[in-house]
């Protein structure tokens, strides 16, 4: 599928400022680089700690998970490279509805969204939501890209229901 140029400068983005940030100290990299590339504070997402994370508004319709697609890669590529594209990505998202939808296309060999994945990744691409991801083996991470698709609801701590998150694990 091919990327529409809005998408295309979305990942470029991405990318510079992934870039931008490899150029600090782990610890300030997320903000400084924001603060270079976007002239604005960075603010971090409590329910993430100290680990860094983007948020890119494109508008309903405007391609979200496949651009979310090609980012993994960009990001493996250019922020993780020592993992040599093996390792965990936590793939959120907003609703239970979506999580539904969005676990039956990563998982769907044949859809797009997976099909990027697995020429970026060598089909070396596993999928899981949050229960199955308990099962994650060693082995799978040092042999695979493994996706866990989860809401961030699923990791506060207010709601007895969303507890079930930190269960076992």
């Amino acid at each position: 599928m091919e990327l529409k140029k809005y998408q295309q400068k979305t990942l470029e983005e991405l990318q510079k400022y992934i870039l931008e940030m490899r150029k600090y100290d782990t610890e300030k990299a997320a903000g400084v680089a924001f603060m270079i590339r976007a002239d604005k504070t960075y603010n971090w997402a409590q329910e993430l700690g100290r680990s860094p994370f983007v948020c890119i508004k494109v508008p309903t319709g405007g391609g979200k998970t496949l651009i979310a697609a090609h980012s993994v890669g960009i990001i493996f590529k250019d922020y993780l490279g020592e993992r040599s594209d093996k390792g965990l990505a936590m793939w959120f998202v907003p609703s239970d509805a979506i999580k539904t939808q969005t676990l039956g296309n990563l998982r769907d060999r044949k859809h797009p969204y997976r099909e990027v994945l697995d020429q970026r990744f060598d089909n070396a691409v596993k999928v899981f939501d949050l229960a199955e991801a308990k099962a994650i083996k060693k082995d799978d991470l040092t042999d695979n890209l493994c996706i866990v698709v989860s809401t961030l609801s699923a990791f506060r701590r207010t709601d007895k229901e969303w507890l079930k998150a930190y269960q076992d694990n």
